[in-house]
């Protein structure tokens, strides 16, 4: 069950789309809403000539920071109360490299973390740092939505993309109160490994969610030289889902994470929500 579900608000007009698709999703559960709201601080490296005036013109900045944090702080509680809703804001002061941290905890208190894509529309970043956080650290699922509300009022058709990877059963998990509420469910394998005498890869799978309840359609799909998340869009858009679940893929540098190719792609170009995992 999702009982509590944390959504990433920053008092923009992005908040638009995060809660459009919050608050279906808390409605249908009876789940309480926390509004995590990052307030961005000011960077706290100044040069070492800059001496006294330096650190007074940064506490000049810390302290604008904080205002401003206040009035968004007061928009957001405002806005989320009008839902009718059991909420709650859950403000951090943090300097930019202190979010992904910030996002994973608070995330593992949480069934479900809601976030905007990461990747504006021309390319542009915005809020990478706690998706990434939130992806690789929190241990929890993690929303991805696009800059698109809704046409339903909660997940009908959801598109699994399977590989039998750890990734993928981590997602399916995470994923599983949706899929017990949708109407349907498509599990996609892109080239599967076949092996004579042995059973279907997706055999598996479908005993798995039918003991959950969930009844699922396979599809098996060739890339015959297209990309695997185009293949994805490509069979998410066809059959109308509005929902796709996958395993997210990266690995590690020193202090840096860094999305694995399909994941990336999503990421860029799923026109529908993204429900990821690690």
């Amino acid at each position: 069950m999702i009982k509590d579900v944390l959504v990433h608000l920053d008092g923009t007009a992005d908040d638009d789309w995060r809660i459009s698709h919050m608050e279906p999703i808390a409605r249908a559960f009876e789940a309480h809403v926390t509004g995590l709201f990052l307030n961005r601080m000011v960077p706290g490296a100044m040069p070492i000539e800059a001496g006294y005036v330096g650190a007074q013109l940064l506490e000049k900045l810390l302290d604008q920071a904080r205002d401003e944090g206040d009035r968004i702080q007061k928009s957001l509680a405002e806005r989320l109360s009008r839902l009718n809703l059991p909420y709650e804001i859950r403000r951090i002061d943090a300097f930019s490299d202190e979010i992904p941290e910030a996002g994973a905890l608070e995330a593992r208190g949480a069934d479900i973390c809601i976030v905007l894509r990461p990747y504006t529309r021309d390319g542009a970043q915005r809020w990478l740092g706690l998706v990434e956080g939130v992806l690789f650290g929190s241990g929890r699922g993690i929303l991805i939505v696009p800059e698109k509300k809704p046409v339903r009022h909660a997940v009908e058709h959801v598109v699994i993309a399977w590989n039998a990877s750890r990734e993928a059963a981590h997602a399916l998990a995470e994923a599983m109160p949706l899929l017990k509420k949708a109407r349907e469910v498509t599990a996609v394998l892109v080239d599967p490994e076949i092996v004579e005498a042995e059973e279907h890869p997706s055999a598996r799978l479908l005993r798995h969610l039918e003991h959950h309840g969930v009844k699922a359609n396979i599809c098996v799909l060739r890339t015959n030289g297209e990309r695997v998340s185009e293949i994805l869009i490509k069979e998410a858009e066809k059959t109308d889902a509005d929902l796709m679940v996958t395993g997210g893929y990266g690995h590690a540098r020193i202090r840096e994470w860094v999305l694995g190719g399909v994941t990336r792609e999503l990421l860029h170009l799923s026109p529908i929500p993204l429900l990821l995992a690690h």
